[in-house]
């Protein structure tokens, strides 16, 4: 059953004053992993159940789940297995119809990621002392690329022309396909939650479609989600663009020529604009000397800084780096896993 929105935000305020009185505790904020699922590709993880695992609990040397560490899974892809690209600029080519099914029935279909995902977040529970809940969802919205003169998704034509209606329409079937074969799986430990645009910034010719498929998003009770990058076109306007929850990438980690202030300018901008921040690492920490000490700068700020942990976080966890860190024997990298943990843990009581 669907409920508008604004019996959800009732609901949801209920909660807070309730919790505030003493009469119910409160609710951690999100903990969302980026988890880039769906097929297999060289140097990236498959997500098999265990990933899975490794993604979602903090796990004890023997790989036994003893906390949260992260409590709703973004699902996204940049390429497809054709090596044409999801997002403008990324791959041989704009993704075609036949991109995005095959990646929509990898995740979704019978056998895919979010069924081994189910079974992760089954297992964490039945480990860890508290469970928080069926955990939410949000999948991705490959971008609707001009570059495509028509897309064909599920046996219909869609032109992509930049001010037409096609490219709208291409995403609302997309959106109903997602929602189905979510529904067709009946996951005991999931739900679905959001949607989440792909592209990390927000030209003025794609303001009127990012509009556009917020309105559709929330017709379906979802939520709509975005990542933009650090100082993107638009990225201080996304309330008014219609998402409903956004995070900042400080663009930190990947470029060791940016020293670490700019994780502080990242977090005071963030909080300017009431924006969550998102975390950023990927396997070179473990692999790369210059990389090593990448990801203190954003433990730093989230230790210090009460208001934004108080936040929801996005983790970016390129090629499974969180997967290969809580396997790892080299004392290095177990301490550096030791202390993402123990400031990122999702803890019951957290206000």
């Amino acid at each position: 059953m669907k409920h508008p929105r604004w019996v959800l935000a009732a609901a949801a305020t209920v909660t807070g004053l309730l919790a505030v009185a003493g009469w119910v505790r409160p609710v951690p904020p999100v903990h969302w992993i980026l988890a880039y699922a769906g097929w297999p590709k060289q140097g990236r993880s498959v997500y098999t159940v265990d990933d899975f695992v490794r993604e979602l609990a903090v796990v004890d040397t023997t790989g036994k789940p003893v906390g949260w560490l992260s409590t709703g899974v973004l699902l996204t892809q940049i390429s497809a297995t054709s090596g044409r690209g999801f997002y403008p600029g990324f791959g041989t080519g704009p993704a075609d119809g036949t991109d995005w099914q095959q990646y929509v029935d990898s995740i979704l279909g019978p056998g895919g990621a979010v069924a081994r995902l189910d079974s992760a977040v089954a297992y964490v529970s039945s480990q860890v002392s508290w469970s928080p809940g069926p955990i939410p969802v949000a999948l991705v919205i490959p971008y609707p690329d001009t570059g495509n003169r028509t897309v064909t998704f599920d046996g219909h034509d869609y032109s992509m022309a930049a001010m037409g209606p096609g490219r709208e329409e291409l995403v609302k079937a997309y959106l109903t396909r997602a929602r189905q074969l979510f529904a067709a799986g009946k996951y005991a430990h999931l739900r679905f939650d959001a949607f989440y645009w792909l592209r990390e910034n927000c030209y003025a010719f794609d303001t009127m479609l990012v509009k556009d498929v917020a309105k559709a998003v929330h017709e379906q009770g979802s939520r709509f989600l975005w990542i933009p990058y650090f100082r993107s076109y638009n990225f201080q306007h996304w309330k008014g663009l219609g998402f409903d929850e956004a995070w900042l990438q400080p663009n930190f980690f990947f470029h060791t020529e940016i020293p670490a202030v700019r994780v502080d300018s990242a977090t005071a901008m963030a909080k300017a604009n009431r924006m969550g921040m998102e975390i950023e690492l990927d396997r070179r920490l473990i692999t790369n000397p210059q990389f090593a000490n990448r990801l203190d700068p954003y433990l730093d700020a989230f230790s210090k800084d009460k208001e934004l942990n108080s936040r929801t976080i996005a983790m970016y966890d390129g090629a499974g780096a969180i997967i290969d860190m809580s396997k790892s024997k080299d004392p290095r990298v177990h301490a550096a896993y030791q202390r993402l943990t123990d400031i990122l843990a999702v803890r019951r009581d957290a206000p």
